[in-house]
């Protein structure tokens, strides 16, 4: 029952659950997240996954390319 778990854990992931934290904390967690830095922070956390991307889009864009020359010849 593989499938069962991946779906419960991508249900859980999605769902719109707000953070656990009391009320006073709460405010405290949403200010210090969505601050001045917000967009600095947010690109930090997404270029790392955009060059890894890049990267394998390339490679295999290259290897493919490759293969294909070699049935050519």
């Amino acid at each position: 029952m593989p499938s069962q778990r991946i779906v419960l854990l991508l249900l859980l992931l999605a769902s719109p659950w707000p953070a656990l934290a009391c009320s006073p904390c709460r405010t405290m967690v949403f200010a210090s997240v969505f601050d001045s830095h917000f967009t600095l922070r947010l690109m930090l956390v997404v270029l790392p996954v955009a060059l890894l991307v890049l990267l394998a889009t390339w490679l295999y864009r290259t290897t493919e390319s490759r293969h294909d020359d070699a049935h050519v010849r």
